[in-house]
């Protein structure tokens, strides 16, 4: 993340003395700022679709279904989220995206878990540098960057025991929080609103499409 928060938040919850947490108070206005300004000044390049992206409040949603199909270069992600007005779905369909196998497995695992949930989400554009040109013949070459970092349940380790006040062992549990980065050239993007947080998902809610004519003697689909 480019403008994550999520460092700061952490060192600020740790703060031993008042001029630590000013300071941490100072770093957080000027991430703040910095994002705003990036933002503004992205904004004229982006697609309808991706100023809406950019404007939707992402944090806590959830994965309710993940598409991957490497032939058509796709990636489609259903999430539950909500904003003033209440629950809505939000269905991403990001085109012109190639994801590695590690991508691609780090994406199914954070799915996977029914409870892992996004903590913050951004947009970017590649290449940064585009202010040699005009708006439009920059446009026609950029790559659009989807950035969001997760909060799982997903335990990667823990401290030695350590006693509270009441003489009881206390641990510090550790958890996955991974970040991902989707460099794409397209996005369909839909919301439906609803009334409840209660995700639903399909038997088949992770999905990989498989290229025949990369894997022979495989079932096309395969659905985890």
């Amino acid at each position: 993340m480019r403008f994550g928060m999520r460092y700061l938040t952490d060192l600020s919850l740790s703060a031993d003395s008042r001029a630590m947490r000013r300071a941490i108070g100072r770093r957080s206005a000027e991430v703040r700022q910095a994002r705003r300004e990036h933002d503004a000044r992205i904004r004229p390049l982006l697609t309808s679709a991706l100023q809406q992206l950019q404007d939707l409040p992402l944090d806590d949603g959830l994965i309710q279904s993940l598409r991957i199909d490497p032939g058509q270069r796709t990636l489609g992600l259903r999430l539950l989220c909500d904003d003033r007005d209440g629950y809505f779905d939000l269905n991403l369909v990001y085109k012109g995206i190639r994801l590695t196998p590690q991508e691609t497995s780090l994406l199914c695992l954070i799915a996977h878990e029914e409870g892992a949930e996004i903590d913050e989400h951004e947009i970017d554009l590649l290449p940064e540098d585009w202010e040699g040109g005009s708006i439009e013949s920059n446009a026609r070459r950029l790559m659009f960057v989807h950035r969001l970092s997760w909060h799982t349940g997903i335990q990667t380790g823990r401290e030695p025991p350590v006693p509270n006040a009441c003489g009881e062992d206390t641990y510090r549990v550790y958890r996955l929080q991974p970040e991902t980065e989707f460099r794409f050239g397209g996005l369909e993007l839909e919301t439906v609103r609803r009334s409840d947080r209660r995700i639903t998902r399909a038997d088949d809610f992770i999905t990989i499409v498989r290229d025949p004519n990369r894997i022979e003697g495989m079932e096309l689909l395969d659905t985890l």
